[in-house]
């Protein structure tokens, strides 16, 4: 079948691949045979990923001459078929577009023209092929009735796999919004796995060789099953978010409560359901998700990606041009390239946009910004992608008017400023100088590897609010709304609410020795900030220590920044870190206490040893990002890392202020002196950081979000245990007839009955009652 083209990935290059003909820039490949036991669980394990990426038998590799990448356009199993495709590009369409090109144009030039035609007539065979499959579908929901004619949901997806017991046995992996299915294809055995049932997902290498497996570990008796398949990470990424959408659900926030903002995924699932199994649906949701991380812009919906280049350091490099409703965003194929670049664009920052020539062809397209930088970027399908992009563009809103003037109310305090050395600051700023004049140093900053490098460095105090909000993406939110902020307050001006008289008492807490804060407009812009965050997320309200973030960060940047960072952080950085269950923070004060045990064990068991509990250090220094916890210059520095790295920064540091302190630790019995030895230690900042990023700086990151999902459903279930005690509690005062036990054994009865995904209800006592 054809395939929208796309870059060779390393798993087609080397031995795996044989091949069969060639003709100028096209190769016909077959998939080798190893003889070994691998060939037999292979053809057990073959995924049903996205149209052109599964390793189908043959395929047909299209290699651009002038960038050196090869694209798949067509795989199938059948030799026939591929030979079909193969026939109709080397003899008719290849043939056809020379035959309608000037016999004295440059080969550069016409080679460029076949491959982008080749490319755009191979995308629309693609949709259309992918049109037919999606009719095959229904047959494959039949099926799954069939097989389980008791479920009543829609099915998403599938996934043929194999179940290992003993040994593979192949079948059919089928998902819904609530459960997996497992069919197998050789045996009539039937699994059922609920998702509110699931206590871990993991990966895992079956007898640590064949790595391409995923164990899901079931019910209070941790009963384990191991599914193979050949591209497990998009199977692993699907089971992980809709198992995280149940543990939601079982806590009781709808996907509206989870954030502000929440995750395109909620959305685009609710589409898959109401429209029935669509993998494309599921895809989009995973394109957009990826853009939104790679690019710090959460909430920013991906309207369209696709193949192109960017001209940078006197070449083009081979990438992705994503297109949103406020950005064009670039990120170069490290794969291909060997850099990652990246770079968002805003559109409200575009002044010019045209295309442009590439090798003497229209091909391109030409940016200017209003800071007067430029942008080239070559495209392989010219003018539709390009109309796209202009109708976008002059639909967007009028530019924001920025202040020149710089806000930094830390220079008001003179025991912050006695900690600046002149000389290193003065460095600091040429270097970033440096940075600036060859990457900008705007919003549309291009990202390499070096900026995590130069924020580990130091930042000078006058470029931290810039730099803040570009690295966390706030940035992005304060440009593209404006108007939202002001319009907050103004909707909910003198009106009341919980949150609202714990912000009135807590405003005055919040760093009470600076003097910025012992001025009435101090303290309003930090009223106002935390009022206007408590409106836009009811169901956090306020929490302690937002008042300090709040603050903090006022004394850097105008109230609206800071509102928008302050929702950044909460929001999208650390996630349910400051919602009433506090779930985000004790998940993670649980890999903290793993860390430390695994990394530093002589510190975790001298703390056993005289009983004072990790979290009395470690939880404070989390939720208020270790301001106020440790000198003010050590908490700024690892601010500055934590807005571009996000939580592992606070993990890293974490770890390293221990290991700083581990001697004085180790020398106390007393757990205030451990408290009041690691807040007034006067650290050597750039040691910690090096020792935070150089000792520490390699966590396991595909462990830490295992172990974030696992604790995360055991917290959650502990929440559900509690909330399931104060219910009965109540109900053995209102219904004097049965005992504990007895209501104990009805409420799970009822739990029970509930349709999938209804994990949460409201008992009605008087109703309860009279029954």
């Amino acid at each position: 079948m054809w395939v929208t083209p796309r870059p060779v990935g390393n798993f087609s290059k080397g031995v795996f691949w044989k091949v069969l003909e060639e003709s100028g820039f096209l190769q016909l490949l077959m998939q080798k045979t190893t003889g070994t036991f691998f060939d037999s669980v292979l053809s057990t394990v073959r995924s049903v990923a996205p149209i052109g990426e599964a390793p189908l038998t043959y395929r047909i590799v299209l290699t651009n001459p002038y960038d050196g990448v090869a694209y798949i356009i067509a795989v199938s199993d059948s030799e026939a078929t591929i030979r079909k495709h193969w026939k109709m590009l080397r003899d008719e369409l290849i043939p056809h577009v020379r035959s309608l090109k000037d016999k004295d144009d440059h080969q550069a030039e016409l080679d460029n023209d076949v491959i982008q035609y080749v490319f755009s007539k191979v995308s629309s065979l693609a949709q259309l092929e992918e049109g037919e499959e999606v009719k095959n579908v229904e047959t494959v929901i039949e099926d799954f009735h069939t097989l389980f004619p008791s479920s009543t949901e829609k099915l998403i997806t599938y996934y043929p796999c194999s179940l290992w017991v003993s040994y593979p046995r192949p079948g059919v992996l089928y998902v819904t919004e609530n459960h997996m299915f497992f069919a197998s294809t050789s045996m009539p055995e039937r699994l059922a796995i609920p998702f509110s049932e699931v206590v871990s997902v993991t990966k895992e290498a079956i007898g640590g060789v064949l790595d391409n497996s995923i164990k899901v570990t079931q019910g209070s008796k941790r009963t384990e099953h191991y599914f193979s398949f050949m591209k497990r990470d998009a199977v692993y990424t699907l089971i992980e978010r809709l198992w995280n959408n149940t543990m939601q659900k079982i806590l009781g926030l709808s996907a509206e409560e989870d954030a502000a903002n929440p995750p395109a995924s909620n959305a685009a699932y609710a589409k898959t359901l109401e429209a029935g199994t669509s993998k494309k649906i599921i895809d989009e949701t995973m394109r957009t998700e990826s853009f939104q991380k790679i690019f710090a812009l959460a909430g920013e919906d991906l309207l369209k990606d696709f193949l192109a280049s960017m001209w940078y350091k006197s070449r083009y490099l081979v990438g992705r041009l994503y297109v949103s409703h406020n950005f064009l965003a670039y990120q170069s194929n490290f794969a291909v390239e060997g850099k990652d670049i990246k770079v968002a664009l805003p559109l409200v920052e575009i002044v010019t946009l045209n295309k442009t020539s590439v090798l003497g062809l229209q091909t391109g397209i030409a940016i200017t910004l209003k800071n007067q930088r430029e942008f080239f970027f070559a495209l392989y399908s010219r003018t539709e992608l390009y109309d796209q992009i202009m109708k976008l563009w002059k639909s967007r809103p009028p530019p924001p008017v920025e202040s020149a003037e710089p806000w930094e109310k830390w220079r008001m305090d003179p025991a912050y400023l006695a900690t600046i050395d002149p000389v290193d600051e003065a460095k600091q700023t040429e270097t970033w100088r440096t940075f600036f004049d060859k990457h900008g140093d705007g919003i549309s900053m291009v990202r390499t590897p070096r900026l995590g490098k130069y924020l580990r460095e130091g930042v000078p105090d006058h470029l931290r609010a810039k730099l803040w909000q570009i690295c966390s993406g706030s940035k992005h939110k304060y440009i593209t709304r404006r108007d939202y902020y002001n319009g907050l307050l103004k909707h909910f001006d003198g009106k009341q609410s919980e949150a609202v008289e714990e912000i009135a008492k807590d405003v005055h807490r919040a760093l009470p020795q600076h003097p910025f804060f012992q001025t009435a407009e101090g303290i309003d812009m930090l009223r106002n900030v935390l009022t206007a965050f408590s409106w836009r997320n009811p169901h956090i309200g306020y929490c302690q220590s937002m008042n300090i973030l709040a603050a903090s960060l006022l004394l850097y940047m105008r109230e609206e920044e800071a509102f928008w960072l302050l929702c950044t952080i909460c929001e999208d950085l650390v996630p349910q870190y400051y919602t009433r269950e506090l779930l985000g923070s004790q998940v993670d004060q649980y890999i903290f206490n793993s860390l430390v045990a695994n990394n530093l064990s002589n510190v975790y068991n001298h703390l056993e040893k005289i009983n004072m509990p990790l979290n009395l250090l470690s939880l404070p220094w989390f939720m208020c990002l270790f301001l106020t916890y440790i000198p003010t210059k050590a908490a700024l520095r690892m601010l500055d890392c934590f807005m571009l790295d996000g939580p592992d920064v606070l993990f890293k540091v974490g770890l390293a202020i221990l290991r700083a302190n581990e001697e004085e630790i180790l020398a106390q019995t007393d757990n205030e002196h451990i408290a009041a030895l690691v807040k007034e230690k006067q650290y050597d900042c750039d040691m910690l950081i090096h020792m935070a990023f150089t000792d520490f700086g390699l966590l396991p990151q595909e462990r830490i979000n295992e172990l974030r999902n696992k604790q995360k459903f055991q917290t959650i279930k502990t929440l559900e245990e509690a909330k399931k005690r104060k219910l009965l509690r109540l109900l053995e005062k209102t219904i004097t007839k049965f005992s504990m036990m007895e209501l104990d054994e009805m409420y799970c009865k009822f739990r029970s009955m509930l349709p999938p995904g209804a994990v949460d209800f409201v008992v009605d006592m008087e109703q309860c009652s009279q029954l």
